[in-house]
């Protein structure tokens, strides 16, 4: 394994290693796994390489409120911004936890403020007035670092799937909790790089390195039984340069080598 640090990263080694509050795993690891407004499971061939890119996005975040990870469609954009979320709550940087929100089918203002207050307070939450939800959130999320995904942001400029309406409220919101005071951060996923919410930052994520291809692709076939002495190693890494190292393309192609 590669060990980085730099400036304003956290320390590789301490004498007592962060522990994360009760909150943030309650918040990652049980509300979030599944319900509404949680983050999804885990890919089904788990989460290979991408450590540069990992150490990118943390980087990325210590010195913005607002990130936009950006990234051609099955490139692998949600399971980064999974991974990364899972790691920072884990290593205390958002003790606060982390509350993911997808766009993929629609969203607006309301349920961008309820993803966040229902990790907190439960079904309760919803019970407050609109104003009070806000306030609370945002009263949070200075007092609590905590990391907010919105997953699948290119969504909110499709017509057909977000309001013009509705999208100036979710830009608006967007603008504002980017400029918030405290630990908490905002980090997008999207296709399109441009997502109209100043001073965002922009990181970009392109198909597997080489050596990343190779593990995603050992551990494709070592979950669908595929014995890799049977296969051609040159050819292999023929189809996989083909498919760009892209990693949906990967796991929709390799298993069909049985």
């Amino acid at each position: 394994p590669l060990l980085y640090q730099r400036g304003k990263d956290a320390g590789a080694l301490t004498p007592h290693p962060p522990t994360p509050s009760p909150l943030s795993q309650l918040n990652f690891v049980g509300r979030g796994a599944g319900g509404e407004g949680g983050f999804p499971s885990a890919p089904r061939y788990g989460f290979t390489g991408r450590s540069r890119e990992l150490l990118l996005v943390e980087r990325a975040l210590l010195d913005n409120r607002a990130v936009v990870l950006h990234g051609f469609g099955g490139i692998g954009k949600t399971a980064l911004a999974r991974e990364a979320s899972l790691w920072l709550t884990r290593t205390g940087m958002f003790s606060g936890g982390a509350v993911f929100l997808s766009f993929e089918t629609g969203a607006d203002e309301d349920r961008a403020v309820l993803a966040i207050g229902e990790f907190i307070e439960g079904a309760a939450f919803s019970q407050k007035s609109p104003e009070e939800r806000l306030k609370f959130v945002e009263e949070y999320l200075k007092e609590h670092p905590t990391l907010v995904v919105w997953d699948n942001f290119e969504s909110l400029f499709d017509d057909q799937v977000t309001a013009p309406a509705l999208r100036a409220g979710i830009l608006k919101l967007g603008a504002r909790w980017a400029e918030l005071r405290g630990g908490s951060r905002l980090l997008i996923t999207s296709r399109q790089e441009e997502v109209e919410i100043p001073l965002a930052a922009k990181v970009e994520l392109g198909g597997f390195s080489h050596r990343d291809a190779l593990d995603f692709a050992a551990a494709i076939l070592g979950k669908e039984g595929i014995d890799r002495a049977s296969l051609d190693r040159d050819a292999l890494q023929r189809l996989m340069e083909l498919l760009g190292n892209h990693a949906l393309s990967l796991a929709l192609v390799l298993p069909k080598l049985k």
